[in-house]
Protein backbone atom coordinates (compact mmCIF):
# COMPACT_ATOMS: atom_id res chain seq x y z
CA UNK A 1 0.00 0.00 0.00
CA UNK A 2 3.06 2.29 -0.36
CA UNK A 3 3.30 3.04 3.38
CA UNK A 4 6.50 4.87 4.30
CA UNK A 5 8.34 3.88 7.46
CA UNK A 6 9.41 6.36 10.12
CA UNK A 7 12.85 7.87 9.55
CA UNK A 8 13.69 8.06 13.27
CA UNK A 9 15.42 5.37 15.27
CA UNK A 10 13.32 2.77 17.04
CA UNK A 11 12.75 3.68 20.69
CA UNK A 12 13.80 7.34 20.35
CA UNK A 13 10.42 8.89 21.10
CA UNK A 14 11.70 12.37 21.91
CA UNK A 15 12.66 12.88 18.24
CA UNK A 16 9.01 13.68 17.64
CA UNK A 17 7.04 13.00 20.81
CA UNK A 18 3.76 14.49 19.59
CA UNK A 19 3.70 12.36 16.44
CA UNK A 20 4.79 9.26 18.34
CA UNK A 21 2.00 9.79 20.88
CA UNK A 22 -0.61 10.33 18.14
CA UNK A 23 0.36 7.21 16.22
CA UNK A 24 0.47 5.15 19.40
CA UNK A 25 -3.10 6.22 20.20
CA UNK A 26 -4.16 5.68 16.57
CA UNK A 27 -2.76 2.15 16.48
CA UNK A 28 -4.19 1.22 19.88
CA UNK A 29 -7.69 2.62 19.44
CA UNK A 30 -8.31 2.39 15.69
CA UNK A 31 -5.89 0.31 13.70
CA UNK A 32 -5.51 -2.80 15.90
CA UNK A 33 -9.30 -3.25 16.06
CA UNK A 34 -9.48 -3.92 12.30
CA UNK A 35 -8.15 -6.54 9.93
CA UNK A 36 -6.94 -3.93 7.47
CA UNK A 37 -8.37 -1.70 4.78
CA UNK A 38 -9.57 -2.65 1.34
CA UNK A 39 -8.07 0.45 -0.32
CA UNK A 40 -5.95 3.51 0.44
CA UNK A 41 -9.08 5.63 0.07
CA UNK A 42 -10.89 3.59 2.73
CA UNK A 43 -7.89 3.98 5.06
CA UNK A 44 -7.85 7.76 4.51
CA UNK A 45 -11.60 8.19 4.99
CA UNK A 46 -11.83 6.03 8.10
CA UNK A 47 -8.73 7.61 9.62
CA UNK A 48 -10.17 11.08 9.03
CA UNK A 49 -13.45 10.04 10.61
CA UNK A 50 -11.63 8.55 13.61
CA UNK A 51 -9.61 11.73 14.11
CA UNK A 52 -12.68 13.98 13.98
CA UNK A 53 -15.15 11.73 15.83
CA UNK A 54 -12.88 10.32 18.55
CA UNK A 55 -9.42 11.88 18.73
CA UNK A 56 -10.53 15.54 18.60
CA UNK A 57 -14.03 15.27 20.09
CA UNK A 58 -14.09 12.59 22.81
CA UNK A 59 -10.53 11.69 23.91
CA UNK A 60 -9.43 13.55 27.02
CA UNK A 61 -5.84 14.80 26.74
CA UNK A 62 -3.73 13.68 29.68
CA UNK A 63 -1.97 17.03 30.17
CA UNK A 64 -4.85 19.50 29.76
CA UNK A 65 -7.60 17.19 31.05
CA UNK A 66 -9.76 18.50 28.17
CA UNK A 67 -10.73 17.14 24.80
CA UNK A 68 -8.71 18.78 22.00
CA UNK A 69 -11.80 20.49 20.56
CA UNK A 70 -12.42 22.21 23.93
CA UNK A 71 -8.78 23.27 24.21
CA UNK A 72 -8.86 24.74 20.69
CA UNK A 73 -12.10 26.61 21.39
CA UNK A 74 -10.63 28.02 24.62
CA UNK A 75 -7.46 29.01 22.77
CA UNK A 76 -9.35 30.77 19.96
CA UNK A 77 -11.86 32.43 22.29
CA UNK A 78 -10.18 33.08 25.65
CA UNK A 79 -12.32 34.51 28.43
CA UNK A 80 -12.23 38.28 28.53
CA UNK A 81 -10.67 39.81 31.58
CA UNK A 82 -12.50 42.68 33.18
CA UNK A 83 -10.51 45.47 34.72
CA UNK A 84 -11.82 46.88 37.96
CA UNK A 85 -10.46 50.34 38.76
CA UNK A 86 -8.92 50.68 42.21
Amino acid sequence: MNVKLSVGEVGVCWDNAVAESFFSTYKLHMFYHRKGFETKLQAKVETGQWIEAYYNRRRIHSTTNMIPAQAMKQFLHPPTLTHHPA
